[in-house]
């Protein structure tokens, strides 16, 4: 695990990056922005402010290596093989980056596990946060796949086809 001041160490920068570039766009001198101009600048930075905030304390919790074994289902014992298993995981603030994931492999059944995954709650999510997941399932409840997609992009969530807002929020119910 990382220290919080390690992580903070890397937020921090990238954050006040972010808010400058936001004042300066709103305090330019030939600028006299609206109430609703400011807001909408300020809707578009919370996502980007918690994408940083998201990348870094997910990474900051390691790639999941407990060992050179653990248990398996069946009995036996899977076995640590590396840390080169990335994954891009797609959440409700913009993408997440993992560059290092423990992969362990049972050599009697084959079965494979991502400790950090499982700690992580990705389960049957695959590359969709299951916050995002929820979203999506709350949207397609509410209106046709199409809409809800479109829903998202209004209000600054990332884009996600109709048909795996369906998909997900299919997967999600059936959960």
């Amino acid at each position: 695990m990382t220290t919080e001041a390690a992580v903070l160490a890397r937020i921090v920068p990238a954050v006040l990056r972010l808010l400058a570039d936001a004042v300066e766009r709103a305090m330019a001198p030939d600028r006299q922005p609206t109430l609703y101009e400011l807001e909408a600048l300020t809707q578009a930075l919370l996502p980007q402010l918690g994408q940083v905030v998201l990348q870094e304390v997910t990474v900051a919790q390691g790639s999941g290596l407990v060992g050179p074994s653990r248990p398996c289902g069946c009995g036996a014992e899977q076995t640590y093989h590396d840390q080169a298993r990335r994954l891009m995981l797609q959440t409700s603030v913009g993408a997440v980056h993992l560059e290092q994931r423990a992969y362990y492999r049972c050599a009697v059944c084959h079965a494979t596990s991502y400790p950090l995954d499982e700690r992580l709650g990705l389960g049957q999510a695959g590359r969709m946060s299951r916050y995002l997941q929820e979203q999506c399932a709350w949207l397609l409840a509410l209106l046709p796949g199409k809409v809800g997609q479109q829903t998202l992009v209004r209000f600054g969530w990332p884009a996600v086809s109709a048909s795996e807002v369906r998909a997900k929020g299919e997967a999600l119910g059936a959960e």
